[in-house]
């Protein structure tokens, strides 16, 4: 990506698999996790970003599966990535299914907004 800095960055600040009720919650956030998500997205929006995602493997890795994982739409929209301009390149097969791959939405500025989905 021809960068030289690498900066982590924790997009949920109580992220958990276990986590009860994550996907009422990242809907309805209280006042200290609504500033937090909108201080993130506005120091992400000049960066390019990589972010790791875990995702479950029952199916193959597609835009389809993607698109109905709320998470990852939450995670797009805090990332400032463009699902419609993003393509999928597939990392990792397990026979014809892809269960790992990268999202990415490549701009013209030279910003990358990717998601690795492992």
């Amino acid at each position: 990506m021809g960068m030289d800095t690498l900066i982590t960055f924790e997009c949920f600040p109580f992220h958990s698999p276990k986590l009860p009720k994550k996907e009422a919650l990242i809907k309805n956030l209280d006042e200290f996790l609504s500033n937090y998500r909108d201080a993130l997205k506005q120091y992400l929006v000049s960066k390019s970003i990589v972010y790791v995602s875990a995702i479950g493997t029952k199916a193959s890795i597609s835009r389809k599966e993607i698109e109905k994982n709320s998470w990852l739409r939450w995670v797009m929209d805090l990332i400032g990535m463009g699902f419609m301009n993003a393509k999928i390149y597939p990392l990792a097969n397990k026979g014809d299914k892809i269960t790992s791959a990268l999202l990415l939405d490549k701009r013209e500025s030279g910003l990358y907004k990717g998601i690795t989905l492992i």
